[in-house]
């Protein structure tokens, strides 16, 4: 028969348990127990007015600016939130000679805005990326995958559109998701 034997490890190295929650010293500006906040410059003041907080601002925004007298494209009307099989387009619009364009937007993930851009132009003329000013030199410097896929890159700088990188005109290959997106733009306008 075997023996156990029980062994007792005393560790006296250890640091004590801590007596309670630690508290920072209270700050004596705004009574509470946080740091201030740092100081803010007057450049990231402005950044903060102009740059939109959600998605979906800054496709409001782009929505709005694309309706000015002074841009890039020829837009006749443009409806929010196109679903399809595939997804679900941002902003759809269209364009002269009922040309169907479609923009994917984010404030950040251009790769992904990219992707799905790219899926769009199975039914729109034209696809593009939409991306605030600040992603924008990120997303340029990648300008041979817009290429390769035919998607072009739009910047939104305040209420001005800057197409970065044209898109190139897509072979429409689901032309009845194409009259589905043309009813889409002519629903949204007789509902406004």
């Amino acid at each position: 028969m075997a023996r156990t034997a029980s062994v007792k490890v005393e560790v006296d190295h250890l640091a004590p348990p801590r007596q309670g929650p630690r508290r920072p010293e209270t700050c004596a500006q705004h009574g509470s127990f946080s740091r201030p906040p740092p100081p803010q410059t007057h450049r990231a003041a402005a950044d903060r007015e102009t740059a939109p907080l959600l998605e979906s601002q800054l496709v409001a925004k782009f929505q709005m600016a694309l309706h000015n007298s002074n841009h890039v494209f020829s837009v006749s009307e443009s409806a929010l939130e196109f679903p399809y099989p595939g997804g679900k387009v941002d902003l759809i619009a269209g364009g002269v000679g009922g040309e169907l364009l479609a923009f994917e937007a984010k404030l950040s993930r251009w790769r992904h805005a990219l992707h799905q851009a790219y899926r769009a132009s199975t039914f729109a003329h034209y696809s593009f990326v939409l991306v605030p000013a600040g992603i924008g030199d990120y997303a340029l410097r990648r300008r041979g995958e817009f290429e390769k896929r035919g998607v072009g890159l739009c910047v939104l700088d305040g209420t001005n559109i800057r197409v970065a990188i044209p898109a190139q005109r897509n072979e429409i290959l689901q032309p009845w998701l194409t009259l589905q997106a043309q009813k889409h733009l002519t629903r949204s306008a007789d509902a406004d």
